[in-house]
């Protein structure tokens, strides 16, 4: 089993070299071997001879999944590994998750990754972990919130106080009690308008927080939906795109072109066509 994590590149010593760093983990093995396993993550040339302190997040991602793919694992744990990859690098990731022989289990804030790679999507709630064919139904099974939200409706107060943490358990997922009781002595945590609640029930008594939805005014959109922009990707770069959607929030729904990724952004990660854009795919 391998298991690549949020903050695995924090294993690395910078000041060794991606190589350095393969023998260090393989000692018996040859060099030659090592170098050509680096460069199938794109470690190649004078990269695999750099220290890492002068590599980019995404190049010591790649070292990291060199390291965990050498002795290939029967079980491979990914949790969020898309965060610090350029959009390319996340094409290449797709590609090999696609191809390898193995069990893979993905965790991702992704959806475009998600789906691209997993055949099976897990809704885990209280006490149960049930598997469905499709996101759109494991999502709504989850929390029955995060749909509304998605399609622009707002979440009334009801919803957020069925049980501790905010998230509304949908009627397919109860069994054998009320939501609410399912939870007991247990912190639950939600994601309500950007903001982490954390809630702990006790014995006979519990005690909730729960960020409620603001009334904050939405500025008007700058750009209309199939408008052409550049849009801003998680490594900070901008990468031609079109805009899908508005939301009633003002933000975008966002179809990068050159990757097929899609992301929602705010009006301050988009910049109208006339402004630099990333090197194109070659």
């Amino acid at each position: 089993m391998a298991y690549f994590g949020q903050h695995s590149t924090a294993e690395l010593d910078l000041e060794l070299t991606p190589i350095e760093f393969m023998v260090s983990q393989f000692p018996n093995e040859s060099g030659t071997a090592l170098r050509n396993h680096l460069a199938k993550t794109s470690i190649v040339g004078t990269v695999a001879d750099t220290r890492m302190m002068s590599l980019s997040y995404s190049q010591r991602s790649c070292i990291i999944f060199a390291k965990l793919t050498y002795i290939c694992p029967h079980l491979l744990i990914l949790d969020e590994p898309t965060n610090f990859l350029d959009l390319e690098s996340v094409d290449s990731l797709i590609s090999a998750c696609n191809k390898y022989k193995g069990a893979l289990l993905l965790v991702s804030h992704n959806r475009d990754f998600l789906r691209k790679c997993a055949k099976q999507f897990l809704s885990i709630v209280p006490g149960h972990f049930n598997l469905y064919d499709d996101l759109k139904t494991a999502e709504r099974a989850t929390y029955t919130f995060i749909n509304e939200m998605e399609e622009g409706g707002k979440v009334g107060a009801d919803a957020l106080s069925r049980v501790p943490g905010g998230g509304s358990v949908a009627s397919s997922q109860v069994s054998g009690g009320s939501a609410a009781a399912s939870l007991a002595n247990k912190p639950v945590a939600a994601m309500v308008d950007g903001v982490k609640t954390l809630s702990l029930s006790s014995s006979g008594s519990s005690s909730t927080s729960i960020a409620r939805p603001t009334t904050a005014k939405v500025a008007a959109p700058v750009y209309k939906a199939n408008d052409k922009v550049l849009a801003q990707w998680t490594d900070g770069k901008f990468y031609p795109a079109q805009v899908k959607a508005v939301k009633p929030d003002g933000k975008y729904t966002i179809l990068y072109t050159q990757y097929g990724n899609t992301a929602t952004v705010g009006a301050s990660a988009i910049k109208p066509v006339t402004a630099a854009a990333a090197p194109a795919k070659k």
